[in-house]
């Protein structure tokens, strides 16, 4: 590997900080998505045992693109997830990446194109934060084949987009939740991925941290990485996503802008709670605040007032 070609990868990588402009698609649901979605997911469904956990769950998402799966547990975000990623065979349906059909596709080639994050990662053993991230290297080495320094290289920019590269010799279980969560990050950039899908990226997380790695997800994003995101906190889809998918008892209920879905009739169906909503004056985004049925909100203002 040539310094050119080192320099190239750094480039690649460092992008994804902002130092380009993204491209940002604005993608309708119809049946013939545009060249440069990156997943497009048709009628979807899976069940076990009879039981249906997804019944004909569409969606899709293109590069420079943030999308939320929202909705109450069991809704079956978390089963779309391994069903997009591969970890789950679905039975009925389509499932497309980069324009190929998932279901003819091998887990190597899967994983060149996706970067999974599960919400739970067991790594008891004790590696350090570099074998971890170097992990993430394994889609594009042959069988038994031992680390370059090419891929060296991409992890460790990986982790210096994370801001992780100071943890590289610690044992990963010695780590805090959100450093863990970045350097699970760092893994999954090493994997090169065009999409990458996050099964509650902060579940477990205070506040600072869960703010931290969403800021992340959403600067790679905005260079040209698609993500798709499983989330239980409607304020923080809101913030973050430019699509939110609505789940309920297996299906898609709901789509579009966190303006167009947020609203209080949605809200109330499928979650069953009363909600006070107000609008960011900047972003234009829904800020909601919760109650429960036949109680008050807690805000002066009890009405919804219309977005900017």
């Amino acid at each position: 590997m040539t310094s050119h070609d080192t320099d190239s990868i750094l480039a690649k990588m460092l992008s994804w900080l902002g130092r380009q402009k993204p491209i940002v698609k604005s993608l309708e649901q119809n049946p013939h998505p545009p060249a440069d979605t990156l997943l497009d997911a048709r009628t979807v469904a899976f069940e076990v045992e009879a039981k249906r956990i997804l019944d004909g769950v569409s969606v899709t998402s293109g590069a420079g693109e943030f999308i939320g799966l929202v909705g109450p547990n069991g809704a079956g975000k978390t089963t779309l997830i391994k069903c997009i990623s591969g970890l789950l065979a679905h039975q009925e349906g389509t499932v497309r990446l980069d324009g190929r059909d998932l279901a003819r596709m091998s887990p190597r080639d899967v994983a060149q194109i996706v970067a999974h994050l599960p919400q739970n990662t067991s790594l008891d053993f004790g590696f350090t934060c570099l074998e971890v991230v170097l992990m993430g290297r394994n889609p594009h080495l042959s069988p038994f084949q031992l680390e370059g320094a090419h891929d060296h290289e991409v992890a460790r920019a990986g982790m210096r987009i994370t801001d992780t590269e100071w943890l590289s010799a610690r044992e990963i279980n010695t780590l805090s939740g959100g450093e863990r969560q970045r350097v699970l990050i760092a893994r999954a950039l090493a994997q090169e991925p065009r999409l990458l899908l996050l099964d509650e990226p902060t579940a477990n997380l205070d506040i600072q941290h869960q703010l931290q790695v969403m800021d992340l997800v959403r600067s790679l994003v905005d260079d040209g990485l698609a993500a798709v995101a499983a989330m239980h906190d409607l304020n923080m889809a809101s913030a973050y996503c430019d699509r939110i998918y609505v789940m309920s008892e297996g299906r898609v209920v709901a789509s579009g802008t966190p303006a167009e879905v947020l609203v209080q009739s949605m809200i109330k169906e499928v979650f069953g709670v009363g909600v006070t909503i107000n609008y960011d004056d900047h972003t234009g985004k829904p800020r909601l605040e919760f109650f429960l049925d036949g109680a008050e909100s807690h805000t002066d203002n009890g009405g919804q007032p219309a977005p900017p």
